[in-house]
């Protein structure tokens, strides 16, 4: 037996199993919209009870690695903080910071090897 299989027998078919589901999926373009992806960030700021801008690596360790990829789409971290009025945590700020130090040194882009 398959995991198909089991649906289709046990469960009423692939609708049932949608209905359980809180959040159906939206399509790819859905994302495109920056007003969007803003919704979901202030989502995850409430889930996270916090008024920063989520981390990258907790939008990856909590199942939200796919809304770091849109915010990078979007502009970046830094960017999407202003666009959603929200400071940026104090150690993505520092990261950003580092980052930035590193490509504005002679010679960064050279060898990208």
């Amino acid at each position: 037996y398959d995991v198909a299989y089991a649906i289709q027998r046990y469960h009423k078919g692939y609708d049932k199993i949608a209905e359980l589901f809180p959040n159906p999926a939206k399509p790819a373009s859905y994302w495109d919209d920056k007003e969007n992806v803003a919704k979901e960030v202030r989502h995850v700021m409430a889930l996270f009870e916090q008024e920063s801008m989520p981390h990258r690596s907790q939008l990856t360790y909590s199942g939200h690695g796919w809304l770091r990829d849109c915010i990078e789409k979007h502009g970046g971290f830094d960017a999407f903080a202003e666009y959603v009025h929200a400071p940026m945590n104090a150690e993505q700020d520092k990261e950003n910071k580092e980052e930035q130090e590193l490509q504005e040194e002679e010679g960064y882009w050279d060898n990208v090897e």
